[in-house]
């Protein structure tokens, strides 16, 4: 008995040690720029409690106005590289908000991308910026989140489960009414129409199947006619149509009725159709050519008059719908394939996910990037969404992880990115 007393007591002293370390290495590196004994605590296990100290330390530190702006950036990189055993998916310690520490770090959103991207990943990833919810039980992807950002329609995937599509409420993670139950196979791809009334699934069954949001109901029979898996299916803007697409062809279907539009629409594996008259299944204007590698995703802008689309060569492409031509050249800065794409309400940011663990914000218009990445999944982004209003975005990992980021508090939807 009293040598568990005296073990808890000599944990108690060597936990206060470390905070007074933790301390003095702080302000180490604030009036010195020496950043060797907060580095120190790299190969050290510490625990919780030592975490919340370093924290609460560092935010410390970012009030003091003696701290350089070069300091600042030295001290958020070395406190973020003595944090990352925790990612925000699972951090055992409190955080600031958002709205408190983004004015500390003004100085870092400047010019420089280095600092820039230091100050970006912070708040990310260490304050109250992405709301979190975890889905469960039996999430899988493909996934894809209702227009008003309340659901999340996912597919499951399983030895005895696969080819059912499960509704969640999107804020409490938990599962919403009956299951959607009619594919024979893997369900590859998920959509919402505009309204939210609609679901839509293609399968590896190589049927497309139309099921009614809130009675879970199908609407209509299985839409037949594709001869591979349907990898890909969206609502057209109008919410009439259905395209989905499988290696080669293309097809429209009508959401109200569940029955196949016109003809197949066919043609060379790489590219993908831009518009095509519902009632012949004819092509209208030119197919979209130049991709090199699969389509994963494709999104219509709010008024039809654009297309983009998320590829397997780590892309996204924008189109104009009417002429099939690209517009501008391919967005580049994900490292993996990009799993979704989707247009803002307003129609001129762009959102995508990709394996690489990122959620990138596009402008549609300049075609160009906006900001840095969103960083703080711990696996692949499988889905990704604007809000109503186009200030906030939801994202979704292959774990079930559900990050509603607050973009317009931190600025980066007006951002450009510099440097």
């Amino acid at each position: 008995m009293l040598r568990a007393e005296n073990k808890v007591l000599m944990d108690e002293w060597l936990e206060l040690d470390l905070s007074e370390h933790i301390k003095h290495a702080v302000e180490e590196l604030v009036t010195k720029g020496d950043d060797a004994a907060l580095k120190s605590l790299y190969h050290t296990s510490i625990s919780r409690d030592a975490r919340q100290v370093v924290y609460e330390s560092v935010i410390e530190a970012l009030h003091q106005e003696k701290l350089t702006v070069e300091n600042k950036h030295l001290l958020l990189q070395t406190t973020m590289q003595l944090l990352k055993g925790s990612s925000q998916d699972n951090l055992d310690f409190k955080l600031r908000p958002l709205t408190e520490i983004r004015p500390l770090l003004s100085d870092l959103f400047c010019d420089k991308s280095e600092y820039r991207r230091t100050a970006l990943d912070f708040v990310t990833l260490f304050t109250k910026f992405a709301k979190i919810v975890q889905l469960k039980p039996h999430y899988s992807s493909p996934c894809a989140v209702s227009p008003d950002g309340t659901r999340i329609a996912s597919a499951t995937s399983g030895r005895f489960n696969h080819g059912i599509v499960q509704i969640w409420n999107a804020k409490t993670g938990t599962l919403v009414g009956e299951p959607l139950r009619g594919h024979t196979d893997f369900v590859n791809s998920v959509a919402f129409s505009l309204d939210g009334t609609r679901i839509v699934s293609g399968s590896q069954d190589r049927t497309v199947r139309i099921w009614n949001a809130e009675t879970s109901s199908p609407v209509g029979e299985p839409l037949r006619g594709h001869d591979r898996w349907v990898m890909f299916v969206a609502f057209s803007p109008n919410g009439r149509h259905i395209v989905s697409g499988s290696d080669g062809t293309i097809r429209m279907g009508d959401a109200e009725t569940g029955t196949l539009v016109g003809e197949p629409l066919r043609g060379q594996k790489k590219w993908f159709g831009s518009d095509w008259d519902a009632e012949t299944g004819s092509p209208v204007g030119e197919p979209l050519r130049g991709h090199v590698n699969s389509v994963l995703s494709v999104a219509f802008s709010p008024d039809g008059t654009r297309i983009v689309s998320g590829l397997g060569d780590q892309t996204v492409q924008i189109w104009d719908a009417e002429t099939g031509s690209p517009v501008g050249q391919p967005l580049r800065g994900h490292h993996n394939l990009v799993n979704f794409v989707a247009f803002s309400p307003a129609g001129t940011r762009i959102v995508s996910a990709s394996n690489d663990r990122t959620v990138r914000i596009w402008d549609a218009e300049a075609v160009s990037p906006v900001g840095e990445p969103l960083r703080g999944h711990t696996g692949s982004v499988k889905c990704v969404a604007f809000s109503p209003d186009g200030t906030c975005i939801t994202s979704i990992s292959g774990g079930g992880a559900v990050h509603v980021w607050d973009v317009e508090a931190l600025g980066i939807l007006n951002a450009t990115r510099r440097g």
